[in-house]
C-alpha cells in the first residue's frame, strides 16, 4: 500500500491515518521525519531555488523554434523583443505573480519527493492551477496523486470585476484600454510644449505621486521619492525636466486635478520642466498601439506552445502571466507605455542624461528601448529607491543575460549604470550578478531623515510599554499582520498599548480590534520611533528598514502564503514571528530591549550634503554609455 503524503495548502482538519503532512503555508520549523514545512524548506535553500526560477526564466525566452529563439519571435522593433515586458520576465512575486512563489515551494517540494517512488499524494487546497501542477508532478515521477478541493474564500471584489475576470483576455484588454483613455485624456498636452522647448539636459522619470501636500499647494515641486534632490538642482542653476507618471491618490484623485497642478509647477519655476507620460496621448498614437497589439496576438499560440513545452509541469502556474501578457490588458498597457515613451523622447530636443525609479517593470523596458533607439541620448541611470529585497524577484535576472553582446540580437534592456542607495542594495546587486562596473553609488535620498533624526533615551519607562506597529500597503497583509496581534491579545501583559501607523493606502480601524489598547494614528513614522523599543511591522513594508535603522528592535510577521519578503530577511538582530505565541513572547519583554543607534549606519549612504548625488550630478563625470546592453 502506497504512504500517503498530505499537502496542506488550506486550513482544514488533518484526516485521520497514517500519512506524512506537508505544511505548504507554514512557517513553524518542523524537526519531525513525518511533518515536514514547505517554507522552512525554501529557506534552507534559498540560493539554489532562487536561481533554478531565474535560469528556468531565461531558458523560456531562449527556447528554439523554427530556428528562432522565442525572444526573437517577439521582436516588436529593431533589436527589442516584447519578452522583455511580459510579467514572466517581471516577475513580481507578491502582487503582480502571486504564483511564483507555489512554482519555487512546488521546486523544493520535488526535492522532498526524491527517493519516495510509492507514495500517494493528497493535496488539500482551494489553488486549482496549483493542484494541476502537482499533478503533472506526480505523474512525471510515478506518483499517485488526488486532490481534495478545499473552500474558497469568497471574492468581494464586485460583481463587474467579477464579470470583467470572466471575459476573454482580448476583451479585457479592449476595455481597460477604452477605461484607461477616458480616464487619462484629461492630461493630453499638459506640459508638451514647455516639453518640447525646453533646454535643460537632465531628465528625471518619476511617479506623480507621493508629493508634498503643502508644497503642492504653492506650486512647488517636492517628492518624497527624490526628497531634496529638486531643490540642489535650483540652487545650482540646473535645469531639469520631469516625466511623471500619473497615479491616483487622495492629493490627486483626478487626472484633471494633476493636470492643473503639472501647468501650476510650470508656471511657478521654468527651470523645472513637468511633463505627465499621458500628456503625450493622441488618437494616431492610439491607433499605432492597437496595430502592435493585433501583431503581438498572431504570436499567442506559438509563445504557448513553447513556454508550455519548456515549462513542463509548473506551466499551470505560468499560463494565466503568459496570456494576459500576450493578448490581455497588461500587453495593452505595455504596449501604450512603450509608444508614449517613444513620443516623450522623441520631442526632446536636447542630448540629455535620464534617471528613473528602477523597479524593472515591464514599463521601464520599454523606456530604456526608447531612450537608445534615440541616438543623441546621453546615459541613463536606474535608481532603485528603496529596498532591494532578498525574495523580490524583480531585481534578479539569471546572470546570462548579462552577457549579451553587441553582435546578439534583442538583448535585456539595461540602463546604462544602477546608482544603488546603500551596501544593502549594492550587495544584493552584486550578488545577483550585475556587472560591478555599471553599479553606482548615490545617497538614499528617502532616508537622509535618518540622520537628523537621533532617538531620544528619555521616557524609557513609557517606551517599554509601548510598542509602535507600523501597517502594510497591500490589504490582505495589514489585516493578517493586525488578526495576528489580535489573536495574541490574551496572551500579553495588560501593560501594554499599542501606537498603530497605518500606511496611507491602507486605512486601520480601532474599532475591528477591541482587545487591544490601541491608538490610530498619522504622524510621520519618524516622530513616532521615540515612543518605543519594539516595532512590529508587515511582511512587506520597507518602513521595517526606517526602523531597524533608528536603532530599533524590529519584530515582523511572515506570510503564511509567500517567501519571506522582508527587506531585513538574515539581518541580525530581526525577529519573524508566524503564530500568537511567537508575537507574545516577544512582545511582552519589551523591558529588555534597548536601542542602537549603530545598528543601521551602513544599511544606506547616508549624508545630507549629498557628495555622491553632487559628484554624479555636477561634477563633470562622464557616464560611458555600455557596449553590451
Amino acid at each position: 500500500m502506497n504512504k500517503k503524503i498530505l499537502v496542506l495548502d488550506a486550513v482544514e482538519r488533518v484526516p485521520t491515518g497514517r500519512h506524512d503532512i506537508v505544511y505548504w503555508r507554514n512557517h513553524e520549523v518542523c524537526d519531525s521525519s513525518v511533518k515536514f514545512s514547505i517554507p522552512q524548506l525554501v529557506e534552507e535553500n534559498a540560493d539554489q531555488l532562487k536561481s533554478e526560477y531565474l535560469e528556468l526564466i531565461y531558458k523560456l525566452g531562449e527556447f528554439k523554434v523554427e530556428e528562432k529563439r522565442l525572444i526573437d519571435h517577439l521582436e516588436i522593433r529593431p533589436n527589442f523583443s516584447y519578452w522583455w515586458m511580459t510579467l514572466l520576465v517581471e516577475k513580481c512575486n507578491f502582487a503582480k505573480s502571486p504564483q511564483i512563489d507555489n512554482i519555487i515551494k512546488l521546486i523544493a517540494f520535488k526535492n522532498l519527493l526524491s527517493g519516495r517512488r510509492d507514495a500517494h499524494i493528497l493535496l488539500i487546497s482551494s489553488n486549482a492551477e496549483l493542484a494541476r501542477s502537482m499533478q503533472l508532478l506526480s505523474s512525471s515521477l510515478g506518483l499517485e496523486f488526488t486532490w481534495q478541493k478545499a473552500v474558497k474564500n469568497k471574492n468581494n471584489s464586485g460583481f463587474f470585476k467579477f464579470v470583467y475576470m470572466k471575459l476573454p483576455q482580448i476583451f479585457q484588454a479592449l476595455i481597460w484600454l477604452i477605461y484607461k483613455l477616458t480616464t487619462y485624456w484629461p492630461l493630453k498636452g499638459a506640459g508638451v510644449e514647455e516639453w518640447k522647448n525646453s533646454t535643460a539636459t537632465t531628465v528625471f522619470v518619476s511617479y506623480f505621486f507621493n508629493l508634498v501636500p503643502e508644497s503642492a499647494k504653492i506650486g512647488k515641486y517636492e517628492s518624497r521619492y527624490w526628497s531634496v534632490l529638486p531643490n540642489l538642482l535650483l540652487k545650482n542653476n540646473v535645469n531639469s525636466c520631469w516625466l511623471h507618471i500619473y497615479v491616483k491618490d487622495k492629493l490627486l484623485p483626478s487626472a484633471k486635478k494633476a493636470r492643473n497642478l503639472i501647468n501650476k509647477f510650470n508656471q511657478s519655476n521654468s527651470s523645472q520642466i513637468h511633463v505627465t507620460l499621458h500628456s503625450f496621448l493622441s488618437l494616431p498614437l492610439v491607433f499605432r498601439v492597437v496595430k502592435d497589439w493585433t501583431k503581438l496576438i498572431k504570436t499567442k499560440d506559438l509563445v504557448l506552445r513553447c513556454v508550455k513545452s519548456e515549462s513542463g509541469y509548473i506551466w499551470p502556474l505560468l499560463e494565466k502571466d503568459c496570456k494576459t501578457s500576450i493578448t490581455g490588458k497588461v500587453a495593452m498597457d505595455n504596449l501604450l507605455n512603450l509608444h508614449l515613451f517613444e513620443k516623450a523622447i522623441e520631442l526632446l530636443q536636447k542630448k540629455c542624461t535620464g534617471y528613473y525609479l528602477l523597479e524593472n517593470q515591464g514599463w521601464e523596458f520599454g523606456l530604456v528601448y526608447a531612450w537608445k533607439a534615440e541616438n543623441n541620448k546621453n546615459s541613463l541611470v536606474g535608481l532603485p529607491h528603496s529596498t532591494v529585497r532578498y525574495w523580490d524577484l524583480r531585481y534578479f535576472f539569471d546572470p546570462k543575460n548579462y552577457k549579451c553582446t553587441g553582435t546578439m540580437r534583442n538583448c535585456m534592456p539595461l540602463p546604462d549604470f544602477v546608482g544603488v542607495n546603500g551596501s544593502s542594495a549594492k550587495q544584493m546587486y552584486l550578488y545577483g550578478g550585475y556587472p560591478k562596473e555599471k553599479v553606482l553609488n548615490v545617497e538614499a535620498l528617502r532616508y537622509l531623515y535618518l540622520e537628523d533624526n537621533k532617538s531620544d533615551k528619555n521616557n524609557t519607562t513609557v517606551r517599554g510599554q509601548t510598542i509602535l506597529v507600523l501597517g502594510d500597503y497591500l490589504l490582505e497583509d495589514t489585516v493578517r499582520q493586525m488578526r495576528l496581534l489580535h489573536s495574541s491579545a490574551g496572551l500579553l501583559n495588560e501593560t501594554l498599548k499599542f501606537i498603530i501607523k497605518p500606511h496611507p493606502a491602507c486605512p486601520i480601524n480601532a474599532e475591528d480590534y477591541p482587545d487591544l489598547k490601541m491608538k490610530v494614528v498619522t504622524d510621520p513614522i519618524f516622530k513616532l520611533f521615540n515612543q518605543s523599543h519594539i516595532v512590529y511591522t508587515g511582511s512587506l513594508t520597507s518602513a521595517a528598514v526606517d526602523a531597524y535603522c533608528m536603532g530599533k528592535k524590529v519584530v515582523t510577521i511572515l506570510n503564511p502564503t509567500s517567501l519571506n519578503l522582508s527587506p531585513l530577511k538574515d539581518v541580525k538582530g530581526v525577529l519573524f514571528v508566524s503564530t500568537p505565541d511567537e508575537l507574545a513572547k516577544v512582545l511582552n519583554n519589551t523591558d529588555k530591549a534597548k536601542d542602537n543607534n549603530e545598528q543601521g549606519r551602513e544599511y544606506f549612504y547616508l549624508d545630507n550634503t549629498l557628495p555622491k548625488w553632487r559628484k554624479l550630478l555636477f561634477d563633470g563625470i562622464v557616464l560611458k554609455k555600455g557596449k553590451n546592453n
